[in-house]
């Protein structure tokens, strides 16, 4: 670095350090803004009002035969029928059906909301097993909303 150089750099940093250490001018009026902040909540609703009508059951009766040997056979589907009133919150995406039996749960299926019924075939054994179910509504912003259990579910 050439002599000239190295005195521009020092002036340039002179002129740096006695800028930077010049006296703020600033006055104060004693007053503080008004801030005015207001902070909400959301309660997500829960889906209300749901009904089972329309399940009903039927028993289709068939014969094997093995070895000679024909046997009368019966088996019982249940279709189930569930509906519900849609929650009233924003942003609801989904809703989650659960069936609750012998003292556990299990998630049944997922819906879009749009779609506020379902009907399922299942297994007539399930019929006596004083299944209840709930609909649990499901937001984009991951919050939920589980309704009361329904009715025992029967034909």
């Amino acid at each position: 670095m050439t002599a000239t150089r190295r005195t521009l750099v020092l002036l340039a940093a002179l002129v740096a350090v006695v800028l930077g250490t010049t006296p703020a001018m600033a006055a104060f009026s004693g007053k503080s803004p008004a801030l005015a902040a207001t902070v909400g909540t959301v309660e997500v609703a829960a889906p209300t009002d749901l009904r089972t009508g329309g399940t009903r059951c039927w028993t289709t009766t068939y014969t094997v035969s093995y070895n000679g040997v024909t046997t009368t056979r019966a088996s019982t589907t249940m279709r189930a029928k569930l509906s519900w009133q849609a929650s009233s919150t924003p942003r609801v995406t989904s809703y989650v059906i659960t069936a609750y039996l012998g003292g556990g749960k299990m998630e049944v299926t997922e819906v879009p909301a749009s779609i506020t019924s379902v009907t399922e075939n299942v297994d007539g054994d399930y019929a006596d097993a004083n299944i209840r179910v709930t609909v649990t509504a499901k937001t984009d912003y991951g919050w939920t909303a589980e309704s009361q259990k329904s009715g025992i579910i029967t034909c």
